[in-house]
Order: structure tokens, then sequence, then C-alpha cells
């Protein structure tokens, strides 16, 4: 494979979720350089491995992502031997439904999906469920969902009572129909774009992950961010190492690099979102150790619900998402 590389490892990510200093310092310290190449979605990811790895050696993943890859064979257990920091992962982190004992990933980062909203448009209290986006009423024209189908479909099944991870025909064939019916007063289905959107005043709200929004808030303080009251959505990104990588121990490397505690805070202290590695607590920004937005109370976490892989159902949200978005 032409990415095969003994000095060399690629790296496959989000837009700005890295550390400013991350990719430096894991040259300095191991003589490998990275190549790192980047991807707007999930659905992008899924695609691009389900074809055949052209040469990533890890890859940053969601949870239903994970669950999904894991099942289709296209994820390569971890090394663990050749990850000492991964002994830095709280207890609470090490055995998630998506990947039952950690055997294929490690968490990049945490937190919550929510409703990023501009305070001077829409008060806390009506920006605190779900409904803001199926009443045409409300900031019409003004509001953004996510451009990805489980996503934006779990928060039309949370407004109507039903687990995100149905897999009950007639509740995802609900979901489907309310998001048709606000189609007319959506802006726009943002490729994780949301957050710039609420920043230019183009969008009053925005279904976001709290990192992103957090990262406007601190330029603008009539931006704001909540979890709605109907439950919102837990997720995490994590480090993963797709099947047929050329460089394998490069990608244990790299995931033991990050997940160095000083270096997990720089990344943290970077992007903003919540860690699960314990130890880098201690040199994170204490202001966002003890920010709700990043770390929730336990009272919403416990309402939070991460998306998992649901099977044949899939098809069931893939032929619903195509009608929601042609509609």
């Amino acid at each position: 494979m032409a990415w095969a590389r003994e000095d060399v490892v690629n790296v496959y990510n989000w837009p700005t979720y890295i550390g400013e200093t991350t990719i430096e310092t894991f040259e300095e310290t191991t003589g490998t350089r990275v190549r790192y190449d980047l991807f707007a979605s999930n659905d992008e990811l899924i695609g691009k491995l389900s074809a055949g790895n052209p040469g990533y050696d890890v890859v940053v993943a969601s949870d239903y992502a994970v669950d999904l890859l894991r099942k289709q064979d296209l994820l390569m257990p971890l090394n663990y031997d050749l990850i000492p920091n991964a002994d830095y992962l709280e207890e609470g982190f090490k055995n998630p439904v998506f990947d039952p004992g950690r055997v294929y990933s490690l968490p990049h980062a945490i937190s919550t999906i929510g409703t990023g909203f501009r305070k001077s448009e829409i008060s806390r209290e009506d920006a605190s469920t779900w409904g803001i986006y199926f009443d045409n009423s409300i900031l019409a024209g003004k509001k953004s969902l996510y451009d990805g189908s489980r996503l934006t479909m779990g928060i039309a099944l949370q407004y109507l009572g039903y687990s995100v991870n149905t897999v009950d025909e007639k509740e995802i064939n609900e979901a489907r129909d309310l998001l048709v019916a606000a189609n007319e007063a959506i802006l726009t289905f943002a490729p994780d774009s949301g957050q710039d959107l609420l920043a230019a005043g183009t969008a009053h709200a925005a279904l976001e992950w709290s990192g992103d929004i957090l990262q406007v808030m601190l330029e603008d303080d009539d931006l704001d961010f909540v979890v709605p009251k109907e439950g919102g959505l837990a997720w995490g990104d994590h480090w993963a190492v797709p099947t047929g990588a050329p460089n394998i121990e490069n990608a244990m490397k790299w995931i033991n690099h990050v997940y160095d505690p000083e270096v997990q805070a720089e990344i943290q202290n970077t992007i903003r979102y919540g860690t699960a590695n314990g130890e880098a607590k201690k040199y994170i920004n204490p202001d966002d150790v003890n920010n709700p937005v990043i770390y929730p109370p336990a009272e919403v976490w416990e309402k939070a619900e991460p998306i998992v892989d649901v099977g044949e159902a899939n098809r069931l949200y893939d032929d619903a998402w195509t009608v929601i978005r042609s509609s």
C-alpha cells in the first residue's frame, strides 16, 4: 500500500478537532511524521472505510460508527501493550455498549449534543425543548439541523417520546413525517457548521455538539447552549484503528501519545470538549472542568442517550432520511 511507511502515521479526523501542538509534539517525541486528513461526517468516514481503507492508520469515529464498523470487521483490536497511557481511562468509560470492554476504541472527546441559541432571540426556557425545531412559527428560517440521519432523526424521536435507537418502523416513520413537516421553517441541514451559522447571526438556534457551541460562546456573550428536557444526546468520539491500516504500530504510538495526560489536556484546552482521561483533568483549565456545558451535571448525563448501531433497522433510517432531505 502506498501509505505504508515506517516513519508515517496516517490520521483521519474531523476539522478543528485536535490540539494546537499535538501533531508537533508527536513528531518530536516519536520521530514519526503525521499525514493528516479531514472528513465532515460519520457517514463520510463509514463510506470511505466500507469501500476499502485507502491507507488510514487511525481514525476518529462516534459511538454508533464504532459500533457499526466493528460489527462489519472494519476495525482492528487495539494493542494495549503499546498504549500504556490507556490506564488513565476513567472507570465509567471502560465498558460502553457500543464497544464492550473497549476492544476497538478509546475516547477522544465526550459530552452532549443540544441546542446552541442566541439569547436575544429566544429564551433559555423556550430553547430547552426539541420542540422549537418542529414548531414552524418559532424562529422560522433561523434554525439549523445537523446533516446526519441518526442525530437529527434522534431528536425527533426523543421529542415524540421514543428512544433514539428505536427499531420500530412506525416510530421511525413518525419522526420522518415530523421532520418533513418542519422542513419549511428550517434554514439548513448543516454539516457540523451550526456554530458558524450562530456566530454569523444567520441562525438563532442550531443542533450541535456542546464544544462547538462553547467555542463561539467565548466570542459572543449573546450565545448559549442547553440540553433539552426530552433528554438530549450523549456522545463520544473515539480513536480507532481501521482494518487494513498500513502502519499499525504507529497508530498505537499516536493513540498512546494523545492519551498522555498533558497532551490530552492540551487537546481539550484547545477544542473545549470533555475528557475521559482522569489524570488529564489536573492539567485542564479549571473553568472548563467546572463548566456544565463541557461536563454536564449527573441528572443531565443520566437522561442523555448515546446513539448506537441498530443493525437491519439502519435501512429504515436511510429510507426515512432520503425522504426528509428530498422534501
